[in-house]
């Protein structure tokens, strides 16, 4: 018998960057940095590659988050899962070229009884947490 999932919420985004592919999926497969381009994100960090299987540990709105890398395809595609308390989440990035930049979209979805607490009391955070994210690549990216 499957448990019934509570909670759900889904965010899906899309945003250019300036700045080629190549550029913003460094910035945003370094994953020990992005404590110093990401306001919302306080530590970060990744042991070993990043490759599917690795683990890597962060906070973000001071919520210690542990994720895994699902999938990797270089300079096209990340998949991550993680738990926090309360909650368990799934991320897509997805980077395509357009002219002489980039488009960044991204799928989220998050579940569990913080979610369903956090949808109540601030209904927009997945879609605002998500539209700060894609601001502070786009502004760490476009950077000279």
């Amino acid at each position: 018998m499957e448990i019934p999932s509570f909670g759900k919420l889904e965010s899906i985004k899309a945003l250019y960057i300036n700045a080629p592919v190549k550029k913003v999926w460094a910035v945003h497969a370094d994953i020990n940095k992005w404590a110093a381009w990401h306001p919302g994100i306080t530590e970060a960090s990744l042991n070993g590659k990043f490759a599917p299987g690795a683990v890597f540990r962060w906070k973000s709105g001071g919520m210690s988050i542990e994720s895994m890398i699902e999938k990797v395809v270089d300079g096209e595609e990340i998949i991550w899962s993680g738990k926090a308390l309360g909650t368990r989440a799934r991320h897509k990035w997805y980077f395509k070229k357009k002219g002489d930049g980039t488009i960044v979209s991204t799928e989220e979805t998050m579940e569990g009884w913080l979610v369903l607490i956090l949808s109540i009391v601030m209904p927009k955070f997945l879609d605002k947490s998500i539209d700060q994210w894609l601001e502070q690549l786009k502004k760490k990216a476009e950077r000279p």
